[in-house]
């Protein structure tokens, strides 16, 4: 049992979605080497081993530009077909064959001026999220639950994996389970069956893609007394799962068992884009996390370091995909326009002499 019991532990560190791009990534590396061999004299192995790192260097500058040039590929994508080739030399005990290889990230950078990097998608809005409310039937359970999952991915600014089940699987130690979702009035958690006081929702974050420690941390959102209202959402939830709200079972679900499901979470953020006159395919679950740390860092109330700590991200990678606010700038050209600026270096006499008024 212990080469099971290996495999098991080695994986334990990625989520379902992590373990299945890598698992492609090695998919489409094994036939492009397939074919590289069956088309030239020179036969290249699927693990490098490092013995010969000149021909690794330029199997991998291949693959590179296979992706890249001629199948359209972004930089961020062929990056992560790189990591997932690179995860499974690891796991097979074999050295990184992407380290020390100047060629490949010169080629990289390369695409990148070329092709441009990705853009990522777009932020969900509070217009949007009240478009989706306006068409959820709350007499139905499983509308209560995704209006939930809804506002929870869009003022926790979660991540899918930690809410959601991919597919029909869901993974209860990264997810988000009932007992996960602690309700508080005026600073005091509350009893179990005493939730409808709540004014505020704590959720604990047991492990997620930036705490592969396990460390856990917790945020706390409170009520907004408006209709996008996270906390009214979670009585609403609480409602309708009734005796089935226990322990370890997933928050995302109705009584019956049904758990709301990364696809279908995309498909109600694509279809309320789409109604809004915008482009579904910009719109995915992370989406609301997106439109969360846009929402947060508009209101100007807080810092960039608040906005990042609150979002659990480790870097300031959360800047790139945070969009401005419309409402945030409408005073900005009138201000710049009225500015006096006084600079202190002046125009020398041979070039203020060489201006003609016309």
């Amino acid at each position: 049992m212990l080469p099971r019991i290996v495999d098991y532990l080695s994986l334990g560190g990625l989520t379902l979605s992590t373990t299945n791009k890598y698992g492609a990534a090695m998919r489409q590396w094994v036939v492009f080497t397939e074919r590289l061999n069956e088309s030239g004299d020179e036969q290249f192995p699927v693990l490098m081993s490092g013995e010969n790192p000149e021909r690794d260097e330029r199997h991998l500058l291949r693959f590179v530009a296979y992706q890249g040039w001629l199948m359209g590929n972004k930089p961020s994508t062929i990056r992560g077909k790189l990591t997932g080739i690179r995860w499974h030399h690891l796991d097979n005990g074999l050295a990184n064959p992407c380290e020390e290889k100047f060629r490949l990230s010169g080629l990289i950078s390369s695409l990148k001026r070329i092709r441009g990097e990705s853009t990522g998608k777009l932020p969900a809005t509070p217009a949007q999220l009240r478009h989706i409310k306006s068409k959820l039937d709350f007499d139905n359970p499983r509308h209560v639950v995704q209006w939930a999952a809804v506002t929870m991915g869009f003022f926790l600014m979660m991540r899918c994996s930690e809410y959601l089940a991919e597919g029909t699987t869901f993974d209860p130690v990264r997810a988000m389970t009932s007992d996960k979702l602690m309700p508080h009035a005026d600073g005091v958690r509350l009893a179990d069956g005493d939730y409808a006081r709540a004014d505020s929702l704590t959720a604990l974050f047991e492990v997620s893609k930036t705490d592969q420690n396990r460390i856990g941390c917790t945020r706390t959102i409170f009520a907004t007394g408006d209709d996008l209202c996270p906390v009214a959402a979670y009585k609403a939830l609480r409602a309708v799962r009734g005796a089935t709200w226990q322990p370890k079972a997933p928050a995302m679900a109705d009584a019956d068992g049904w758990v709301l499901s990364r696809q279908a979470m995309a498909a109600i953020l694509k279809a309320s884009a789409e109604d809004l006159q915008m482009d579904g395919a910009e719109f995915a679950t992370h989406s609301l996390r997106i439109g969360g740390a846009t929402a947060m860092a508009a209101t100007r109330l807080y810092s960039d370091g608040e906005v990042r700590r609150f979002g659990r991200w480790k870097s300031d990678c959360w800047r790139r995909y945070v969009y401005a606010a419309r409402d945030a700038v409408r005073s900005l050209a009138a201000a710049m326009s009225r500015v006096h600026v006084v600079t202190e270096s002046q125009p020398s006499a041979s070039a203020s002499s060489t201006w003609r008024r016309p």
